[in-house]
């Protein structure tokens, strides 16, 4: 009894190794709905695939036949597929370790069959799927290694079906999609490993579903998003995670005084650029104003100074007050935000102190005078004739 017992253990072991055994490690090439259909007859027993999966046929509908991958080690790419209606059949794919391509397939209406994808292991990419209205399907996917890039789906309007995205570990790119009027559906995200593009959503209301990302890892650009007012939701984004800081060519948008951005411009870790959108925000300069009337001034009440005379065609006076034993440090700026020169950085008493500065050898235009003491920042702006 033993024996037979034994026998029938390694009969049933080796029966469900045959089922469950990697392949394909060179990648498999879908062209054709008859392919699909007879998969699981031209490979009994692949559930893993070790190498890419291509699937770009004119004549493929349903992916039913696939419904046995589980996972795939290199790239999955669903491109091309004019009459495919549904990624039904990729239900048990749990993990992609490349990249995932979802492009150009012009009737598949939503992501409905990713549901157990967790995972992907470098880029995804979803682009010119032009009747793809959300994203419903990738609701459990939680972490892409790569990034993520959303771009030109003319029905989106929103981002539903990413609600359980929490890092990016590159670049963000949403661009180009003009019904896209929020970013519902993306709330959990916290953190992206490079920069971040919002460009060209022509009628992007609202980016207030961002308000849980806290860093980047790069730019942070914001442009040609027509109908976008505010960028409440970026507040919470960690100044010092941005390196180049793009807001242009947004035409109503009038309230860009959210903190994130105003401490980048308090203290830039890189460059920035600010033009061409609606009062309040329509260059650095009126940002940095409301800055100081929203933030800046609510937080420094024991720190002043005051220039004369202002505009300027030569010397100007600077006198300003300390109050407890501190570092004053005095900065120019020009108005694309690149220091020109330190005029002070000196241990300083409480007291008033009086300096004067020459602007004189300087050429005409606005200029950013910043005083930074150990715990407070205040700054403001001097016009040279």
């Amino acid at each position: 009894m033993k024996n037979l017992i034994l026998i029938f253990i390694t009969l049933l072991t080796i029966q469900i190794s045959a089922y469950t055994q990697p392949c394909l490690p060179n990648g498999i090439i879908f062209v054709s709905q008859e392919q699909i259909n007879n998969f699981q007859n031209n490979y009994p027993g692949c559930t893993e695939i070790e190498g890419y999966v291509w699937i770009d046929g004119n004549d493929i509908v349903d992916l039913n036949g696939l419904n046995v991958i589980t996972k795939i080690y290199g790239e999955l790419k669903i491109q091309g597929n004019d009459v495919l209606t549904s990624l039904l059949g990729l239900d048990n794919l749990t993990s992609v370790g490349g990249d995932l391509y979802i492009k150009w397939n012009f009737i598949l209406p939503d992501l409905t069959g990713l549901g157990g994808l967790i995972s992907v292991g470098a880029n995804v990419s979803i682009g010119n799927n032009v009747s793809l209205k959300h994203l419903n399907g990738l609701y459990n996917l939680s972490t892409i290694m790569g990034g993520l890039s959303i771009s030109s789906l003319d029905s989106l309007v929103n981002l539903s079906g990413l609600n359980s995205l929490y890092s990016i570990g590159d670049d963000l790119w949403i661009y180009g999609n003009h019904l896209l009027s929020d970013f519902e559906g993306i709330d959990d995200l916290h953190s992206i490993g490079g920069g971040m593009t919002i460009s060209g959503n022509f009628v992007l209301e609202s980016i207030s579903n961002l308000s849980n990302l806290t860093s980047i890892g790069g730019h942070l650009h914001i442009t040609h998003n027509y109908f976008l007012s505010t960028l409440v939701g970026l507040d919470n984004i960690n100044e010092n995670s941005i390196n180049e800081l793009v807001i242009i060519f947004n035409d109503q948008l009038t309230t860009c005084e959210v903190e994130s951005i105003c401490n980048y411009l308090a203290n830039p870790n890189g460059t920035f650029e600010i033009h061409d959108n609606a009062t309040g925000c329509f260059n650095h300069i009126q940002v940095i104003e409301a800055c100081e009337a929203t933030f800046i001034d609510e937080k420094i009440d024991d720190l002043a100074f005051t220039i004369s005379p202002n505009p300027c065609s030569g010397s100007v006076k600077i006198q300003f007050t300390i109050y407890d034993d501190d570092i004053a440090i005095f900065e120019l700026f020009d108005i694309s935000g690149v220091m020109i020169k330190r005029i002070m950085n000196e241990p300083k008493k409480p007291g008033t102190y009086n300096m004067e500065f020459d602007m004189s050898d300087l050429p005409a235009g606005v200029y950013i005078i910043k005083l930074q003491t150990n715990n407070n920042i205040k700054m403001k702006k001097i016009i040279k004739r």
